[in-house]
């Protein structure tokens, strides 16, 4: 009769075993797969868009370093390479912005919809005025005329795009950090169950 009671019991546990094995197996991997999830959309969307962010702050800089440069510069074969490299990394920046806008990076927030359109519309006007005013004013020896547009308003543009820049960096730092957090309450409730299925395992072969 014992030994009767032992099989039932040896079969019980295993059938019992092998739900929650099934049971524990189905949630780690959907488990895994949402955290896998957040953190595959993290990348693809809030650190490739931070790093085009940045990577367009340093290219505006840039851009107005050269044109910094060309406004001082006399010599014409100096003013030339300045020139070439203004038109280099506008080229770098439009393609930038339209990456951002059209090909690999999802911008689904609004607000940053907005700032990204608004940031395109100031370089627009940026550079239209820098290639049709400022630079055939230094190649013509009209300086002074030159310095009151580059100190001026494009001055004002350029620090615009500079804040624009900023607060796209930071509003994808946040929603990565939030995401963050919603990763790490997933893998929590993950490893409770993993527990908790390994004390009912431990349980079922207690005596009874």
């Amino acid at each position: 009769m014992k030994l009767h009671h032992l099989k039932v019991k040896i079969y019980i546990g295993f059938m019992v075993l092998l739900l929650l094995i099934g049971i524990g197996t189905y949630i780690h991997y959907s488990s895994l797969k949402e955290v896998n999830g957040f953190l595959q959309e993290m990348y693809d969307e809030h650190y490739t868009a931070s790093m085009l962010a940045v990577t367009q702050k340093a290219r505006l800089s840039d851009v107005r370093a050269q044109l910094l440069a060309m406004t001082g510069e006399a010599d014409k074969d100096k003013k030339e390479k300045y020139h070439a490299r203004i038109k280099e990394l506008s080229k770098e920046i439009d393609d930038n912005l339209t990456q951002w806008l059209e090909k690999d990076v999802k911008v689904r927030d609004e607000k940053m919809n907005v700032m990204i359109k608004s940031l395109q519309i100031i370089w627009n006007d940026f550079r239209t005025m820098r290639d049709t005013q400022i630079i055939p004013f230094l190649y013509d020896g009209k300086i002074q005329e030159a310095k009151a547009l580059v100190f001026g308003i494009q001055a004002e543009r350029y620090k615009e795009m500079i804040r624009l820049t900023d607060e796209l960096v930071k509003m994808k730092g946040k929603e990565a950090r939030e995401l963050l957090d919603i990763s790490k309450e997933a893998f929590k409730k993950l490893i409770v169950f993993t527990i908790v299925i390994s004390l009912v395992i431990v349980l079922s072969y207690l005596p009874l």
